[in-house]
């Protein structure tokens, strides 16, 4: 079997010759006529059996393709062999004869051997291939009989079933096109360098049919070289494609996507202008036999069409909500499983409790609280950048990996130790550019001491009351946020904490946006003067932000009351 270069250069070569020969007129016209008449079978008798061969070292699919091509080439070759005969045996070629009958039998076989070539559509998306085909062919016969070819055929005094036959071979070409360049689109990368040279091939032969059908149409039979020339052209493409084809691997189908507007309004825009044409056209044009026939094909095909839209809509439809349903459900348990690693209320000497408000199921916010032992209370809150499931995955790790043990006793009563092993182990570059503002603090029971540290997180507040005067005070830090930069450096800072005191962590999400620190601590305050200790008598009344796309922004609150 020669390489695919071997055969293109051979191809080229001999279309080179025929041309040469065809336009000389050497030694005399009978001899070229005699000579063309010969050429076009003994190709066919090359290009059969290359497809033949393609179709047995294939599978599947794409064997069955082959196959039909192969039939499909076959009959053109017979009605090649059929034209020769009339020809050079009877001396003149009879229209329409069955060579005409074989040549479009080529039709239907090599769309369907198109429509067999393998892709990631569906058998629903191949059929509406052929249905846009169908419009298009039928729009654009349409268009030409109202603009030319009617007159030609009433002033050629050429009889209807020659006519029909003669304008049948460049319809049935603009349908084998149409199906070409839609299965090229989705075929293997493997096999998209064959199907590039068998679509030139259809091409030459589309445009030679129609040349052929002008020709023979409009100058009084004579129809001259130009046709076989570019028919010659058309098979030699399609031995190199048939040779391309024994060398391709076809590896995997591209990827099925939806079909794009333009794929949806293609169709329809020739068969909006053949519409336009018929509105301006005479009633008693419009009822004549071929429009009237055109007319209900395009009719019909474009009923099946939006009827196969109509059920690939449901059909996708269904497939969005199962796939919404589905994702849904696993955002519930993600979302339940986040609620379940946070922990609940803590009574005792220090009382805690918290409220998770994520903007959506999971949000990347987290905090803990627990005594590490009778005397040390560790408490933090994390706030991931972003929001949605991949801060919140972030968010996760990082408590998980506080909670879970990983990191010695020691390392988690210094803050700042804490700190800078998160920001080795969590930094940006390896978290798709997330980092996160952290409050970490240690409170000793025996010394009322608490030690905290902040990386960029908004001041945890600290409230008193005197009397009926509730004073604030914010434990600031001015570390930046965990992950941003490696060589972050954290401070410790320290905060006597007197009885009867309350301490409010909370992410930056309740304080609106723009933030307004100073309403929430006013806010907080007037909290902290009420009678109840509850969080829910603060958080409907807490101003939340909003980010870019309207959705409020993950809250999270943390207090710990120092009533004992």
């Amino acid at each position: 079997m020669p390489t695919t270069a071997q055969a293109g250069a051979a191809a080229a070569a001999f279309f080179v010759a025929f041309t040469v020969f065809l336009l000389a007129g050497w030694p005399n016209d009978h001899t070229v006529e005699v000579i063309s008449a010969l050429v076009f079978p003994l190709l066919g008798l090359l290009y059969v059996p290359l497809a033949v061969r393609a179709a047995i070292s294939a599978g599947g699919r794409l064997r069955a393709a082959w196959l039909m091509l192969a039939i499909g080439l076959a009959t053109w070759a017979l009605g090649d062999t059929l034209s020769g005969y009339y020809a050079v045996i009877l001396g003149r070629e009879p229209f329409p004869s069955w060579a005409d009958a074989a040549y479009l039998a080529y039709i239907p076989l090599v769309v369907t051997a198109l429509v067999l070539f393998p892709s990631a559509r569906s058998w629903r998306d191949q059929g509406r291939m052929v249905l846009d085909g169908l419009i298009l062919a039928g729009s654009t016969f349409v268009i030409a009989w109202l603009a030319v070819m009617r007159t030609a055929w009433h002033s050629g005094g050429t009889s209807g079933s020659a006519f029909a036959i003669s304008l049948a071979y460049p319809a049935g070409d603009v349908l084998i096109v149409t199906v070409s360049v839609l299965v090229l689109l989705r075929v293997p990368s493997g096999l998209r360098f064959p199907l590039i040279m068998l679509l030139a091939g259809l091409v030459s032969a589309a445009v030679a049919d129609s040349v052929w059908a002008y020709l023979w149409n409009s100058a009084g039979h004579t129809v001259g070289h130009l046709p076989n020339i570019l028919y010659a052209a058309s098979m030699l493409l399609i031995i190199v494609a048939l040779v391309a084809a024994q060398h391709a691997e076809p590896g995997p189908a591209a990827v099925a996507r939806p079909p794009g507007l333009f794929g949806l309004w293609l169709p329809l825009l020739p068969l909006a202008a053949a519409a336009v044409f018929m509105a301006r056209t005479p009633p008693k044009v419009v009822i004549e036999t071929p429009v009237a026939a055109t007319g209900i094909l395009i009719v019909m095909a474009t009923l099946s069409r939006q009827l196969l839209e109509a059920a690939e809509s449901v059909r996708r439809e269904h497939r969005i909500r199962v796939l919404a349903d589905r994702l849904a459900s696993d955002l519930d348990s993600a979302a339940n499983y986040v609620a379940s690693i946070l922990p609940g209320d803590l009574t005792g000497p220090v009382q805690v409790s918290s409220r998770y408000l994520p903007a959506r199921a999971v949000g990347g916010d987290s905090f803990g609280y627990a005594w590490v032992d009778e005397d040390h209370l560790v408490v933090y809150l994390i706030d991931v950048s972003g929001h949605g499931v991949e801060p919140a995955l972030l968010s996760v790790s990082v408590h998980n990996l506080l909670r879970s043990g990983a990191l010695p006793t020691p390392t988690l009563l210094e803050p700042d130790r804490v700190l800078a092993e998160l920001n080795e182990r969590f930094s940006m570059e390896s978290h798709h550019g997330h980092y996160f503002t952290m409050w970490y603090g240690i409170y000793r029971l025996s010394t009322g001491q608490l030690r905290y540290a902040s990386a960029g997180h908004p001041p945890a507040l600290a409230l008193t009351t005197t009397g009926e005067t509730v004073s604030t005070t914010a434990l600031t830090g001015g570390s930046m946020p965990v992950g941003m930069f490696d060589d972050a450096e954290f401070a410790v800072e320290t905060y006597a904490v007197p009885a009867g005191a309350r301490i409010l962590l909370y992410s930056d999400g309740v304080l609106g946006d723009p933030p307004q620190m100073a309403e929430f601590t006013a806010l907080c305050e007037e909290f902290a003067a009420g009678p109840s200790n509850s969080l829910d008598a603060l958080t409907p009344r807490l101003p939340v932000a909003e980010n870019c796309q309207g959705e409020s922004d993950d809250c999270s609150l943390v207090q710990l009351a120092f009533f004992g």
